[in-house]
């Protein structure tokens, strides 16, 4: 006896080929979900590059066009000042000139002061200079750059070469022709009497004259001025005083006479030369440009 085969059983499904079409089903779906949302993201991104584009254009057409306004430009005109108020001032070519000229003036008077302050100064070196005993032939060469138009300056060039005893030195060798004077003045002459010659000899020896009264024309008055006035350090009063005295005398002192002249002529010129400068200085200082 043949037995047939169960239909039941043939036409049952294995669970395990049902687990598999399940799976098989599902992994399908998934692909189909990955590409309709790879789809969708590229729509959207086709939408928002096409329709931001025509928002951005249109937000740009909304905003307002600037406004150009081809109305003519109005000049600003000053206010009128008020009534009794000074005018503005302007710059004109006569107030630059003016300005100029101010400058120029100030500058020649800065030039003046300067000078004249130099030749105050070297003057001031030049009669130091000049007081004493010696040469003073450099600063009498200053003085001449300085002052190049002064007399006196130029004079004081040829004196300043030798220069002059100083009035000290002057006063210390006045004794010594003083005595010779008043030998000179005893001297009786070559036809004198023994009497006399033997007076002149007492008189070489000791010198005897009145040195108490400076008034009068005598012998003795002159020369006792002349000496007060040397000790004093007015030489250039001793010089007219000794001018008095009777011709022998006045051949004994005719070396100190020298020497006194040339001081009283440097002292004059030097002080001539400083009173000069000075008065430059202050004529510069009291001008107002």
């Amino acid at each position: 006896m043949t037995l047939a085969p169960d239909t039941a059983e043939i036409a049952a499904p294995d669970p395990s080929d049902y687990g598999r079409s399940r799976k098989a089903a599902g992994a399908l779906r998934a692909v189909w979900g990955l590409m309709l949302f790879g789809m969708v993201c590229v729509g959207a991104g086709m939408g928002i590059a096409i329709y931001g584009a025509r928002l951005l254009q249109g937000s740009r057409a909304e905003l307002p066009a600037p406004v150009v306004s081809t109305a003519p430009l109005t000049p600003v005109v000053a206010p009128d000042p008020l009534p009794g108020a000074a005018p503005p001032p302007t710059s004109t070519a006569a107030d630059v000139s003016a300005l100029q000229s101010r400058l120029a003036a100030l500058e020649t008077l800065q030039a003046r002061t300067a000078d004249a302050s130099a030749a105050a100064l070297t003057a001031a070196n030049l009669s130091a200079a000049a007081e004493q005993s010696r040469s003073f032939a450099a600063e009498a060469a200053a003085a001449e750059r300085a002052l190049p138009q002064s007399a006196d300056v130029r004079a004081l060039r040829v004196l300043s070469i030798q220069g002059a005893p100083s009035r000290a030195a002057l006063q210390a060798s006045f004794a010594a022709p003083a005595a010779r004077a008043v030998a000179a003045r005893n001297d009786p002459g070559p036809g004198a009497g023994l009497p006399a010659r033997l007076l002149r000899v007492l008189n070489s020896v000791v010198s005897i004259r009145r040195v108490d009264s400076t008034t009068g024309t005598g012998f003795d008055a002159v020369l006792a001025r002349a000496e007060r006035e040397t000790a004093a350090g007015d030489i250039e009063g001793a010089l007219k005083s000794l001018s008095a005295l009777p011709p022998g005398s006045r051949a004994v002192f005719a070396d100190w006479t020298e020497q006194a002249q040339r001081r009283a002529e440097v002292d004059r010129r030097v002080a001539a030369v400083r009173n000069t400068a000075l008065a430059d200085m202050a004529l510069a200082s009291r001008i107002q440009p």
